[in-house]
């Protein structure tokens, strides 16, 4: 596909997989590393907390956006 960028998502890679059909980037990566799709409630969490480096070795995957705040984030949102 075609690694485009789009604002309206706060900085997230998108990219084409088919005929108008887009997806983020790191679920897409995370998807082909694990051999598997993801599940709608699991949420790819980028390591270093730049949202546009999607390699493998900077995501992991949480099972609820709730595990995922609680693990990698302060009450007011921020990284821990």
């Amino acid at each position: 596909g075609c690694r485009r960028q789009y604002p309206s998502h706060n900085g997230y890679v998108m990219v084409n997989i088919g005929p108008n059909k887009r997806i983020f980037e790191h679920r897409y990566v995370m998807e082909k590393h694990l051999g598997r799709k993801l599940k709608r409630v699991e949420v790819v969490h980028h390591l270093n907390g730049k949202v546009d480096d999607n390699r493998v070795s900077n995501l992991v995957v949480c099972k609820s956006f709730g595990y995922h705040r609680a693990i990698y984030h302060n009450r007011d949102g921020s990284l821990k």
